[in-house]
């Protein structure tokens, strides 16, 4: 015969350990195993059963406390202990297979609503996680628009006065880095091709540059004219 539940026949060996309490001489124990099966499964019935074998146990105490043992009376509350004790042990084994069926599937039902939870649990700890990643991502988004804003709203600086962080915003700090010791080591940059002659900075790169920065000496005079003009300190001889 093969398993009763899709848990195999070893498991179902060891949750039928309860009808042990039938190999208890003449019933003395049965409603013992129903009691047990009734708590587990919760149903009624099974409890119901109990307390009929119950009674069986105790109609036999009591003549066997009454009455001598070749009275007629007690050989029928004998008789009817033993034919209760047969039907309990059938009854028990009819009621196994529903009562195995039960235990497994309440079994497989809270792995699978433990595993359930786990996986919302992992959603929502992917969730939290991506919706920080975009957090973060907005924030550095933030932080670079407003630094460009305010590169973009500064008046253009010289490339030889201009110093590691802000060039550093502008290319790179890697590239800033080179550009202000190659700056060091020659002294300064005479103009736009000194400067790309030294460097080797990419066109591209250059094109930026040149948006925040300019090279040239004369561009230099005509901002510092201009800056005088508008503090209103240029005088008319």
């Amino acid at each position: 015969m093969g398993p009763i539940t899709p848990l195999g026949k070893k498991w179902e060996f060891n949750h039928s350990i309860w009808l042990a309490w039938l190999l208890v001489p003449f019933g003395f124990a049965s409603y013992i195993s129903f009691f047990y099966i009734a708590a587990r499964a919760k149903k009624k019935k099974w409890f119901v059963a109990g307390i009929i074998y119950l009674l069986f146990f105790i109609q036999y105490i009591y003549f066997s406390d009454n009455y001598p043992i070749d009275h007629p009376v007690f050989t029928m509350s004998m008789i009817v202990l033993l034919f209760a004790w047969i039907a309990s042990c059938v009854h028990a084994f009819i009621a196994r297979r529903e009562y195995l069926r039960i235990i497994a599937w309440r079994k497989e039902h809270r792995a699978m609503k433990e595993h359930e939870q786990r996986e919302k649990a992992r959603a929502r700890a992917q969730e939290k996680q991506e919706r920080m990643e975009k957090e973060r991502k907005n924030r550095v988004a933030k932080e670079v628009a407003s630094a460009m804003a305010q590169i973009k709203q500064s008046p253009p600086i010289h490339i030889n006065e201009i110093d590691v962080n802000d060039l550093a915003q502008i290319v790179g700090e890697s590239l800033a880095k080179e550009i202000i010791a190659i700056r060091k080591n020659i002294e300064g940059f005479n103009s736009l091709p000194h400067f790309i002659q030294m460097t080797n900075v990419k066109p591209h790169i250059i094109a930026n540059m040149q948006k925040h920065i300019y090279f040239s000496t004369e561009f230099k005079e005509e901002m510092a004219i201009e800056s005088t003009t508008r503090s209103g300190r240029v005088v008319d001889y």
